[in-house]
């Protein structure tokens, strides 16, 4: 859906920088936290050669997903360096160090340089002494200079400040790939990244007029769509072991945000205009059995469940409902996972979590029912072969496809979890499973992204090729795909001389 041209001219007019959200734009978290797109026109086959639109270097790590809103992709990034504020002290102390010793310079020759003493008859000084004297101002400003580059050298080398993580928003133009604007959010203490998150990992959110991201101890932000900062919001929030992982969630005029640590669990709201806290549910960790760590990194849902909306939560040994207007909780569900990864889905009445860090690793489902009121949730079925530990999974008319962290994809019937196929697949699996136009896309650790037909038996459509390592989820709107390896975003479309689609005819 394309909104004419008059109204996006009155809207520009009245709000520069709001970015008009389309129908198939994809604005968090795997778009809708289904991770299935509205379009049914994404490329099947690409390479480094073929069918990419675009490439932009990104700076610095991250593994954020992309999100798209309008003619902007939007995705964070972690880069070391040194911080605007550090690099503002920075430069005010080597300046007022030259200046300091400057005027000590001048001041100190100006004193011991012997001045003869006119008498009060004398008109003048004679030609002879007016050259001295200034001949003397000339050596006391070269002094003054020689003092402060002086200054200057010692300042810089004993102010330098250390290197610091920062944490960047950064905007792309959808047509041509050119970064339009890159905000430094927050800078902190050295982290760097590993081989299993960064400090920029959580994904960003967008109502289309507003940009949301969370960066763990760094902060909540909000931008708008010229790049300025809104609000921030630097409530104390505790250490994580892998570094925030759950991404903002949006409801309504709240900004969900969610934090799963050894030392406390709980989630927050936060007014979307102002940042302010609206509520905050803690949540209590068991006692009993075992309980090694109680970090998790799941980003919650929000389903239609009766009549009403609920926040899904899959965290250290429990899974839980909220209202999302005021963070009581509607009821929860004991388990035994604990560290989880994976995000939960929801097909209807029914939700499946899926995988953590620690034994025993399952996929779980579970029926939400509804009564006066109340809900409730009971477990239909669990497996433990062949299930997601980091890539979330998907639904799609009855089947859940999933794969496992060494691989494995499978589809599985909803209702009763029978297995309807598995399928070896080459490489680690980190990036979740995007559903778009009847086919599977799942990225790896690799660069290799396989691409799969939806339906009842395994059948592998093309498998394509990108120069660097996968971690992010992809991002579809409109027929396009993006992409984020390690040190690009990728746009993927078809051109109009490609005519190697796979056939589907027989799906």
């Amino acid at each position: 859906m394309r909104i004419p041209s008059l109204i996006v001219l009155v809207l520009a007019l009245g709000n520069q920088g709001t970015v008009p959200a389309a129908a198939d734009d994809w604005p968090q978290w795997r778009g809708n936290g289904t991770g299935i797109a509205a379009t049914d026109a994404a490329p099947a086959i690409w390479s480094e050669s073929l069918n990419i639109r675009w490439k932009t270097p990104i700076q610095g790590a991250g593994h954020s997903s992309p999100i798209v809103s309008g003619d902007a992709v939007i995705l964070t990034t972690a880069a070391t360096g040194i911080g605007r504020d550090a690099e503002s002290r920075y430069q005010s102390t080597v300046w007022t160090a030259a200046f300091v010793a400057a005027v000590g310079g001048f001041v100190l020759v100006r004193l011991v340089t012997p001045r003869r003493k006119r008498s009060p008859n004398a008109p003048s000084l004679t030609a002879q002494h007016a050259s001295r004297s200034k001949r003397h101002r000339w050596i006391a400003l070269c002094v003054s200079g020689a003092c402060a580059l002086t200054a200057i050298i010692i300042a810089r080398h004993w102010a330098q400040p250390d290197l610091e993580t920062l944490r960047y928003i950064v905007c792309i133009d959808r047509q041509t790939g050119t970064i339009r604007w890159q905000t430094e959010c927050a800078a902190g203490p050295l982290l760097g990244s590993t081989a299993l998150t960064s400090a920029a990992t959580p994904t960003p959110t967008t109502d289309g007029r507003h940009i949301y991201a969370h960066f763990g101890v760094a902060g909540v932000y909000c931008l708008d769509f010229n790049g300025a900062v809104v609000w921030a919001n630097h409530d104390p929030t505790p250490e994580i072991l892998y570094k925030a992982g759950s991404s903002p969630v949006l409801w309504n005029d709240l900004l969900i945000v969610t934090h799963d640590t050894d030392k406390r669990n709980y989630t927050t709201a936060l007014d979307k205009h102002t940042g302010a806290a609206r509520w905050t549910s803690e949540r209590t960790a068991p006692t009993e059995g075992r309980r090694e760590r109680m970090d998790a990194y799941s980003t919650p849902i929000v389903v239609h469940v009766g009549d009403s909306d609920q926040l899904i939560h899959d965290g250290y040994r429990r899974i839980t409902g909220y209202d999302p207007a005021t963070g009581r909780e509607l009821w929860t569900l004991p388990t035994d996972a604990e560290q989880i990864v994976t995000s939960p889905v929801a097909d209807g009445d029914i939700v499946i979590f899926a995988g953590e860090c620690n034994h025993p690793i399952h996929m779980t489902a579970i029926r939400l029912t509804s009564s006066n009121g109340a809900t409730t949730a009971t477990t239909i079925w669990q497996t433990k072969r062949q299930v997601p530990v980091v890539s979330s999974p998907a639904f799609n008319e009855g089947r859940v496809y999933a794969v496992s962290k060494s691989g494995i994809a499978t589809c599985r019937e909803t209702t009763a979890g029978d297995m309807i196929w598995r399928h070896r697949l080459p490489g680690t699996y980190y990036a979740s499973i995007t559903i778009a136009g009847g086919k599977l896309y799942l990225p790896n650790l690799d660069g290799v992204t396989t691409v799969m037909a939806i339906g009842d038996e395994p059948r592998v459509l093309a498998t394509n090729t990108l120069d660097e390592p996968i971690y992010a989820s992809p991002a579809v709107c409109d027929g396009e795909l993006f992409i984020r390896g390690t040190g690009h975003l990728y746009c993927i479309a078809k051109t109009p001389s490609d005519s190697s689609e796979p056939d589907q005819s027989s799906r």
